[in-house]
């Protein structure tokens, strides 16, 4: 049997032609073979069967579904594509919002950090202002404390000058009437006889290398308990420096040593007529005046001394332990208590 469309040789009774692909109708092939008719006629109805219609618009209709397929596959590619770019597109968004997001962040967080930075900054100015401020304040205070203490002291001297006896012509006199004003705790009147001390005072330094050799021999002797001739030695090294305070001060413990309580004396005077601010002449004037039972007048001393002490409350704690120091005269302790209770009236 062979296609009727193209006529090729359809094998194993094929019902679709392998070569165009028409369907062979079996009915009208059992039809055609049933009827008796003549060869002729057989061979050639079959010819104008062909040439029928039907089977182009079977293949009409294949193509048009091949067609319509192709057009929905495209659609749906088309739209899956779309699908993709759109959800590609959205993504891209959403990262990029979120970047933009993450970096608002940040610059917000850089801000905030920036303004608390700011006011820790304008905190720390303003405390700081705060500060100096204060202590400007505290400053001009006490700078105003001390010029009105120090108008109140000018103030006091000058009154003190004018009460000031007029006997105080010399040093002697002058060391005299300190010891008077300290009896009454008159301490402007003792300021002021220092002064008029001071400003007669005439010693000038001598030959300081002189006295300075002479005085090392003399500490040499006091050393060896020569103290006859350390006091020689002394003494000659104030003849050639009258000036020198240190060896004043080496002759008058020379002389206590030697328990010689007048030259001692004498010698602390020469000290009080060079500097009459001494504390530590005071004191040892005090030992002398205890020593021949001027009680009162020893008191004096120490409160004169006490006076002129650049460290106040240390010089009292010095007092304070020379009354506990067994050593020491029993006399000359209850001298330094009285002078301790006297300062602490002041």
């Amino acid at each position: 049997m062979n296609c009727q469309q193209c006529g090729t040789a359809l094998l194993n009774n094929e019902i679709i032609c392998s070569n165009c692909g028409f369907t062979t109708d079996l009915e009208k092939l059992d039809t055609v073979v049933e009827q008796p008719a003549p060869l002729e006629s057989v061979v050639e109805e079959p010819q104008e069967e062909i040439q029928i219609e039907e089977p182009p618009k079977k293949n009409k209709r294949k193509k048009i579904i091949l067609v319509a397929g192709l057009v929905l596959l495209s659609i749906a590619l088309v739209a899956g594509s779309y699908v993709a770019w759109n959800a590609y597109q959205h993504k891209k968004e959403s990262a990029l919002a979120a970047v933009l997001k993450l970096q608002q962040e940040k610059e917000a967080q850089a801000q905030a950090l920036i303004e608390e930075e700011e006011e820790a900054r304008i905190a720390a100015e303003t405390e700081e202002a705060e500060r100096v401020a204060e202590e400007t304040r505290a400053f001009e205070e006490s700078v105003a404390l001390e010029q009105k203490r120090l108008l109140q002291k000018k103030q006091q001297l000058a009154q003190a000058k004018k009460l000031l006896p007029e006997n105080c012509v010399d040093q002697q006199a002058c060391m005299s009437s300190m010891l008077t004003s300290a009896t009454k705790l008159d301490l402007n009147s003792v300021e002021i006889a220092a002064q008029r001390i001071s400003s007669l005072s005439n010693v000038r330094p001598g030959d300081i290398g002189v006295a300075w050799s002479l005085n090392q021999q003399g500490i040499a002797e006091a050393k060896d308990k020569n103290n006859l001739q350390a006091i020689k030695l002394f003494k000659q090294a104030l003849q050639a420096d009258p000036a020198s305070m240190a060896i004043h001060l080496n002759l008058v413990d020379t002389l206590f040593e030697e328990n010689l309580i007048d030259e001692a004396h004498k010698a602390l005077v020469q000290i009080i007529a060079i500097n009459p601010r001494l504390t530590y002449a005071w004191r040892q004037l005090a030992r002398c005046y205890a020593d021949k039972n001027q009680t009162e007048m020893a008191v004096n001393a120490l409160v004169i001394g006490y006076q002129f002490a650049p460290d106040k409350q240390g010089m009292l704690i010095q007092y304070e332990n020379v009354t506990q120091q067994s050593k020491v005269g029993i006399n000359l302790r209850i001298i330094y208590l009285s002078a301790i209770k006297k300062i602490r009236t002041l």
